[in-house]
Parts: structure tokens; sequence; C-alpha cells
């Protein structure tokens, strides 16, 4: 009973990880696309975290 709970916990924790790494590479490409796309309008600027939104 205690051992498939550690592993139930195991999975759910593996998930969180994953997913922290997911957002944490975002806000990488995220920040690098402003970055490059700091010479154009600040409205289309604003629709790029939108897009990556809609991605994932």
């Amino acid at each position: 009973m205690l051992q498939t709970f550690l592993i139930h916990v195991g999975n759910i924790r593996s998930k969180i990880l994953s997913l922290c790494s997911l957002v944490n590479l975002y806000r990488i490409c995220r920040y690098k696309c402003l970055h490059t796309m700091g010479q154009k309008t600040n409205s289309e600027v604003l629709q790029l975290p939108n897009l990556g939104h809609s991605i994932i």
C-alpha cells in the first residue's frame, strides 16, 4: 500500500519537474524573441506571449 503510494507521488513529482522545465524553456525562448524583436513595435512584441501560449 505505502509502496504504491510512494510510486504515485514519484510520478507526480517527475511530471511537475518536466512541466517546470517546459515553462523555463518557454521563458528563455520568449526572452530571446523579445530581444530580437526589440526593434519592432510594442504591439507586435505583446502578441508574442499569446502566440506561445496557444502553441503550448
